[in-house]
């Protein structure tokens, strides 16, 4: 009797630190993600709510020495033309530049964007 009374508190001792160290971080790691949005998407949200059009033209860009999966980060200038009218806006903003993506992203080139007007930085492109 004594033995299964030390077996059973033995297993009940392992399955609380189971329980500790595998099952509860796990529900914050999820609770996290249900409850507080990435800043990915809140910047979605912010742009799509309070965000304008406008024309964004490559004016240079410089390697930072940054590489993430083979796809390199690069520090841009950009000078973005209001849809609405107005003077041009210049802004600098780095990005994680794909294989695909890098034709599209040369000097001279232009692309559509939606940006804050409060925050020229926070863009994103459009097409």
């Amino acid at each position: 009797m004594a033995l299964d009374e030390n077996i059973r508190h033995t297993l009940i001792i392992i399955l609380v630190i189971f329980v500790i160290t595998a099952i509860i971080p796990l529900l914050l790691i999820g609770g996290y993600f249900v409850f507080f949005k990435t800043s990915e998407q809140k910047e979605a949200e912010l742009l799509a709510r309070d965000g304008v059009t406008g024309t964004a033209r490559v004016v240079s860009f410089e390697k930072t020495g940054v590489m993430i999966d083979y796809h390199p980060r690069l520090r841009f200038q950009f000078d973005i033309q209001p849809d609405a009218g107005g003077p041009s806006i210049h802004v600098e903003k780095a990005l994680l530049v794909s294989t695909m993506e890098a034709p599209r992203l040369q000097v001279g080139m232009t692309r559509k964007v939606r940006y804050l007007p409060s925050n020229p930085e926070t863009f994103h492109f459009e097409d």
